[in-house]
């Protein structure tokens, strides 16, 4: 029934929903992530809870906007968001699977800055040392001096 990938390590499942606004700002890192982290055996998988048409259609754009190249699942009759996010499906949530399947981690509709836990989290998933990204220490300091430091 497993359709074999042997590359993979690690799966992160991203819940999200075109009026989720923490889930639009966090698709660059998740692309990012994928693009960085895919050949050592990530895998990024997006799974799209909006239920009606509109928002479904909105979520479509959304993702071409974002450049998403990993795989986008629609999960209208949110199937997939009851086993994983419950009947309040709290969003942005974010799971991250090993390949024994094992849910190495968990962040059901957190508040926090998915970049600022989420590497270090993949790097251990797929078996790498953690260490900073460029790319995601580099934009720190752009985000800080927006707020007007």
């Amino acid at each position: 029934e497993e359709p074999e990938d042997p590359g993979a390590k690690a799966v992160l499942l991203t819940f999200f929903a075109s009026w989720c606004e923490p889930c639009k700002r966090e698709m660059p890192f998740l692309v990012q992530l994928d693009k960085m982290y895919r050949d050592q055996g990530l895998r990024v998988i997006g799974v799209c809870i909006d239920k009606e048409e509109p928002g479904i259609e909105a979520a479509k754009k959304l993702v071409a906007e974002k450049k998403v190249v990993y795989p986008v699942l629609s999960d209208r009759f949110n199937f997939l968001a009851r086993r994983y996010l419950g009947e309040k499906a709290p969003l942005p949530s974010i799971f991250i699977i090993r390949r024994d399947g094992v849910i190495a981690k968990i962040e059901r509709g957190y508040a926090k800055d998915a970049s600022a836990f989420l590497l270090g989290e993949v790097q251990d998933a797929i078996g790498i040392e953690r260490r900073p990204g460029k790319q995601a220490a580099a934009e720190k300091p752009a985000k800080a001096a927006a707020v007007g430091k």
